[in-house]
């Protein structure tokens, strides 16, 4: 794939890609799902719903393809609602045409927030206020001054970017919100974040949400929804280690473990200097920070001992069958010739078949090719006898039962 992208938050997410010709007949729908949260840094700001409703039209998308009915850009929506898989997949739907998620759920989700349009790029972008009616819906209220503006960050408003169409398309516009909104006293400054102890620290730069890396790498995201950090998240530094540069936005090296403390968010994880509101420059660890331990792999235990086996010569006089069942002598194998020394590793007692008997014990035949699968009778052997005789022992009881 090519030009992934990711923009917008929960259900006013879109995410998606540039297929590469081959994904046009392609039914590697594991790998194609992995790069995809690869290439746009995971996407922890999404439910599970809303993960598994993206999921589906991206399969949808590539049966489509291999039928020349997906189009050059791949486009997945997390405001269309989660389908069955019939409906998923039922072409008249076109992947995505199985209804949106309810206007208030989505509402919901961004009440009291500020939200701006994906494909707003001036430099003083349009706003609207999330606001709930008496009847339980949702309005976006256009914010029409900077006052205005400033007011509602003072009053805690967050600052949340949506993909355009899911602005336009799933909420209402409702009356539009000036000066008025901040009264007589005009804004109040923004309070400061209170000090946090030693060793722990605000994140930054994390709009959105961020994925833990599991090794101190951009393209090691363990992409569990809602497991990460977010704007207000504060965390506890482990220790630090120099690693991959490849943060998108950014040449800092520099990793550290750590793990959540308060705020949104949870888990632990590798976390770049990028994201860390510490004051340290690029290339630098967190105020106070000591150097992970070095990550040589411990030495592989030793190999297990060889399983002890005994050495037993079969009678000067014949050869003896094998078989791989001593109840009743089946599943008979290569023969051991007379006077053949085996290795045996342990005895068997059944005295069903009568010419094993006095003693009733089989030998379980260790060396190739019997390779224990396959028993001969204990009383065909020398076990310790003269090899011209006399015999005298129909078992050698040195071997242990199975």
């Amino acid at each position: 794939m090519s030009r992934a992208y990711a923009v917008g938050y929960g259900y006013g997410a879109r995410i998606g890609f540039v297929p590469d010709p081959a994904a046009y007949d392609s039914t590697n729908v594991g790998q194609m799902w992995s790069d995809l949260q690869t290439c746009v840094g995971g996407f922890p700001y999404l439910t599970g719903t809303e993960v598994d409703s993206i999921y589906k039209q991206m399969v949808c998308h590539i049966i489509g393809a291999r039928f020349a009915n997906a189009g050059h850009s791949w486009d997945f929506e997390a405001w269309r609602s989660d389908p069955s898989w019939y409906q998923a997949l039922l072409p008249a739907n076109k992947c995505q045409l199985w209804g949106n998620v309810d206007s208030d759920e989505a509402g919901y989700e961004f009440n009291g927030d500020l939200l701006q349009g994906s494909l707003d790029f001036a430099s003083q972008k349009q706003a609207w206020l999330v606001v709930q009616q008496p009847d339980g819906s949702y309005e976006r209220d256009l914010v029409l001054t900077t006052k205005a503006y400033g007011c509602m960050k003072a009053d805690g408003a967050p600052t949340v970017t949506v993909a355009t169409d899911f602005l336009i398309d799933e909420l209402v516009e409702g009356p539009s919100i000036g000066d008025e909104f901040c009264g007589n006293s005009g804004p109040t400054p923004t309070p400061t974040p209170a000090p946090l102890p030693a060793g722990e620290f605000y994140v930054m730069n994390a709009a959105g949400g961020v994925y833990w890396r599991s090794s101190p790498d951009w393209s090691t995201p363990e992409p569990t929804p809602g497991v990460g950090f977010y704007p207000g998240t504060a965390i506890k530094i482990s220790c630090y280690r120099a690693g991959a540069a490849n943060v998108p936005g950014s040449a800092d090296s520099m990793w550290e473990q750590a793990s959540w403390v308060s705020g949104p968010g949870s888990g632990s994880g590798w976390i770049n200097e990028h994201f860390i509101n510490d004051g340290a420059a690029v290339n630098q660890p967190s105020p106070g920070a000591m150097a992970c331990p070095s990550a040589q792999p411990p030495p592989p235990p030793p190999p297990p001992p060889p399983p002890q086996t005994w050495s037993e010569q079969e009678t000067p006089n014949h050869p003896v069958n094998t078989f791989t069942d001593y109840h009743n002598a089946s599943g008979v194998g290569q023969p051991i010739a007379a006077g053949e020394w085996v290795q045996v590793s342990c005895k068997v007692y059944d005295p069903t078949i009568a010419s094993v008997n006095p003693d009733g014990y089989w030998y379980r035949i260790a060396t190739s090719p019997w390779n224990n699968a396959y028993y001969s009778p204990a009383n065909t052997f020398m076990n310790g006898d003269p090899y011209g005789g006399p015999y005298t022992h129909n078992t050698d009881f040195n071997v242990p039962d199975c």
